[in-house]
C-alpha cells in the first residue's frame, strides 16, 4: 500500500516536472497573439514571405530558415533552408509532409 502511495507520488511529480520542463519557450511571447505572419517572423532566424496559396488554403508562407552547418560549431557557417507553409487556421492540426 505504501509502494502504491509512492509510485502515485512519483508519477505526478514527473507529469508536473515534464509539462513544465516541455514547455515551448522559444518562441515570441505570446505566441498565441498577432497575425502569423508576424509570429513567424518573430521566430529566431526564420524569415517568412507571405506568397500565393496554393490547393485551397487561405494563406501561404515561404519560410527562409537560416541554420548553423554544424551546431556543435556554429562559427563554423550557417546555410538557409526553405520551407513552404500552407495556413489554416490556429485551431487546426499541422500536417508536415517532407519531400527530396
Amino acid at each position: 500500500m505504501k509502494a502504491l502511495a509512492s509510485l502515485r507520488v512519483a508519477l505526478a511529480a514527473s507529469l508536473v516536472l515534464g509539462s513544465v520542463c516541455c514547455s515551448d519557450s522559444t518562441g515570441p511571447y505570446p505566441w498565441g497573439r498577432g497575425d502569423i505572419l508576424d509570429r513567424l517572423n518573430a521566430l529566431p532566424g526564420v524569415r517568412a514571405t507571405e506568397i500565393q496559396p496554393h490547393w485551397g488554403y487561405p494563406r501561404a508562407f515561404q519560410l527562409d530558415i537560416t541554420q548553423p552547418v554544424d551546431h556543435a560549431h556554429p562559427q563554423s557557417g550557417s546555410f538557409t533552408q526553405r520551407a513552404y507553409l500552407s495556413f489554416v487556421a490556429d485551431s487546426t492540426p499541422m500536417v508536415f509532409a517532407p519531400s527530396g
